[in-house]
């Protein structure tokens, strides 16, 4: 397979803020990678222009990012795409998008994006948000796609999912939604794209279930930093279960008392604990699906699903299009129950091992 060619035009167009002379190459407060992002600009809009041509798999791009210095700047620092049967497809969570798009690469710095994408005639060009317009020209067809919410640069069927979790998290965040669906073996996952998920393979029911439980737990309520991204993939992998529960499958209850069986001295299902990953290649670890979503199912037994359901609205509204923190939602957790419950997800977030479900 021929790898996928890339050249970039890039137009930086910044508001510069009156301050001291400072050269921003500090990156931002990222653990799992100190290098990406920087804290001397903050990017407000991206506008990318793409070509593709498939014979040799070339792209020609150019991207304009509108950003609001926070300090005033004498220098500055930015930060994959696959082969399918008949085109490319791009995907970004956690640092891909870096490698196509100059980008303030952290989930912190949000932006709004439009996307105009060429394409030969007879293939099409999807991207996140609403398609503005499309036009032929010389055999090529130009497509247009436009995000007005704010989306963090990694996430650059539906109606019964949207229905169903709308009801219990509140309204559908974005103005658009859909899917992209494409055969891809090299890519082999899903991903949460914001008002677009992305499928290297034909989904399943419950595969659709999380993709759309990402677009409030980690497109519109967005991550401070990746070491807790337990806060996308609990709640999403949490969601499966509930949605299963209310579509006469097993309920939340029965999968996290047959997970819970699985006995203590199999630490590499039960560690590292989900809010304490400690390494980069943790993010995406079993525990942060599987032990996530039963510290969430440990919480709805403690509290009650009536208040559970309540927080959740509360968290999705409360941080709707910006960016939070675990122990933001655990103070919430214990405002809505008006309970302690320190214990508990010190147990099931903090702890190695397995959590003892008493108290």
């Amino acid at each position: 397979m021929r790898s996928t060619r890339l050249s970039l035009a890039i137009l930086v167009v910044f508001a510069l803020l009156g301050a001291a002379q400072a050269i921003a190459t500090k990156p931002a407060d990222e653990p799992f990678f100190s290098r990406a992002g920087n804290e001397g600009y903050n990017a407000l809009h991206y506008e990318v222009r793409l070509a593709y041509r498939p014979k040799g798999g070339g792209i020609r791009a150019a991207t304009e990012v509108d950003a609001m210095a926070t300090k005033s700047l004498k220098s500055f620092s930015f930060e994959g795409w696959f082969r399918t049967d008949d085109g490319v497809i791009a995907v970004g969570e956690p640092q891909g998008t870096a490698a196509w798009i100059p980008c303030d690469n952290v989930p912190t710095d949000k932006a709004t994006f439009e996307f105009q994408i060429t394409v030969p005639d007879g293939l099409k060009a999807v991207a996140n948000g609403r398609r503005t317009r499309s036009a032929n020209r010389s055999n090529r067809v130009q497509m247009n796609w436009v995000e007005a919410a704010p989306m963090s640069t990694y996430l650059a069927v539906l109606p019964e999912a949207i229905r169903f979790e709308a009801g219990i998290f509140g309204a559908y965040p974005f103005d658009s939604a859909g899917s992209l669906v494409d055969y891809a073996p090299s890519l082999g996952y899903a991903l949460e794209s914001q008002s677009r998920p992305i499928y290297a393979y034909v989904p399943d029911v419950t595969t659709i279930v999380h993709e759309t439980a990402h677009q409030w737990f980690g497109d519109s309520v967005g991550l401070e930093r990746w070491p807790q991204i337990w806060l996308n993939e609990g709640f999403a992998t949490w969601a499966q279960w509930y949605y299963a529960e209310r579509h006469g499958g097993r309920t939340a209850h029965a999968i996290f008392k047959r997970l819970n069986r699985v006995p203590a001295s199999d630490g590499r299902f039960w560690n590292p604990p989900p809010a304490i990953l400690g390494r980069a290649k943790d993010l995406f670890d079993p525990t942060t699906y599987v032990r996530g979503a039963m510290a969430l199912q440990a919480l709805r037994e403690k509290i009650g699903t009536e208040p559970m359901l309540r927080l959740l609205h509360r968290w999705t509204s409360a941080h709707r299009h910006g960016n939070a923190t675990i122990g933001q939602f655990t103070d919430l957790a214990e405002e809505v129950s008006g309970r302690g419950l320190d214990p508990l997800f010190q147990r099931w977030l903090y702890q190695r091992g397995k959590p003892h479900t008493g108290g």
